[in-house]
């Protein structure tokens, strides 16, 4: 959860319980599980592990149903895009002792660059809720969920700590 306190039960690395998930699973995951989650007009998730802490997604983002689908919509995209389009974010995904960050390195739709500022508006769009009303800040650490501690970015998998 956004914004959550991080457990105050001290970790002990002596008793973590690594798990590898590789990229294949995760997309796996996407493709079968998420996507009665997912909002409208977000279609065919895909993650690349690509080391280093580093994360790479994409996804089509359906700018017909979002603009349809509600009045607050990004303005910015309605004005220059319709349609289908693919989304591409990549950035370094850092964990530490059950929290986590996303620092941005780059974003595109339909492959031209996307200012920090856009993409915020998406993420403001999409993750607006009764507890978070403004959406959630791309800048905004976060609690990880069941229990995580810790995840190792490497290629083509993540290594979870818990």
């Amino acid at each position: 959860r956004y914004g959550a306190q991080a457990s105050s039960k001290p970790f002990r690395e002596d008793r973590a319980r690594r798990t590898v998930m590789t990229e294949a699973e995760a997309n796996a995951y996407l493709r079968l599980k998420i996507p009665l989650e997912l909002p409208a007009g977000v279609l065919e998730p895909y993650i690349a592990a690509l080391g280093g802490g580093r994360v790479s997604a994409k996804a089509i983002l359906d700018l017909d149903t979002v603009r349809r689908g509600a009045a607050n919509a990004p303005i910015e995209l309605s004005r220059w895009l319709t349609g289908r389009v693919p989304v591409s974010v990549t950035g370094v995904f850092k964990t530490r002792a059950g929290l986590a960050t996303f620092a941005l390195e780059s974003a595109s739709i339909a492959g031209i660059p996307m200012p920090k500022a856009l993409l915020q508006q998406l993420v403001d769009y999409y993750t607006r809720s009764a507890e978070f009303p403004d959406g959630v800040s791309l800048d905004a650490q976060f609690v990880l969920p069941a229990g995580i501690r810790e995840v190792d970015i490497q290629p083509r998998q993540a290594v979870i700590v818990q």
